[in-house]
């Protein structure tokens, strides 16, 4: 299967949106969190309306497989792409941009915190209960919406996604790509070095 980083680049935007899904591609699930941080919800009169997740995990392989994606992959981002799209998401005008099922925009939530774990015994993330490596992208938002809020109480829905745009290098064509004339000149340097 091709193997496709995902990389931001001179004509790309980045991480455009933050979407709330009932199936992160990430294959992460959030946390709704009460008073106490520490504690998944579970009583409403203890409910502060935050939710707490990951929205990108480096080298975290994610099964894609769309005409727009160029048919069945494995994509992913390193830490290093993370944290500029982190970078650039929050720098730019996009923190308010918040969508339900990448379909619906949504005032009804909003980023009130975002980190980069940088250790994975002592952060928040552990804390929660999420074990997350180095590198991950967090974050944390409050909900305003009472149906939204019981929607995600009830598990309709579990997660971030983002929405995107990104270049995509298939480093699965990039040994492939050598034809044979230039096979031919990487011998007869390899030979000359040997004499």
């Amino acid at each position: 299967m091709r193997k496709v980083e995902m990389k931001i680049g001179d004509k790309t935007k980045g991480v455009t949106a933050i979407s709330i899904v009932d199936r992160p591609a990430i294959e992460s699930n959030f946390v709704a969190l009460a008073k106490d941080e520490k504690k998944v919800m579970m009583s409403i009169d203890e409910d502060q309306h935050i939710i707490t997740g990951a929205v990108l995990i480096p080298n975290k392989m994610i099964y894609r497989n769309s005409d727009f994606d160029g048919g069945e992959c494995e994509i992913f981002f390193t830490a290093d792409t993370i944290k500029l799209a982190s970078q650039q998401f929050l720098s730019g005008k996009n923190v308010h941009d918040t969508t339900v099922q990448h379909a619906v925009s949504t005032d009804d939530a909003s980023i009130v915190e975002s980190w980069l774990v940088a250790d994975t015994q002592k952060d928040k993330s552990c804390a929660l209960g999420l074990n997350m490596p180095v590198g991950t992208w967090m974050a944390s938002y409050y909900v305003c919406n009472d149906q939204l809020w019981n929607s995600i109480k009830s598990g309709v829905f579990n997660g971030f996604s983002i929405e995107a745009e990104f270049e995509m290098v298939d480093l699965s064509k990039q040994d492939d790509d050598l034809t044979d004339e230039d096979l031919q000149k990487i011998i007869d340097v390899a030979k000359s070095f040997a004499k």
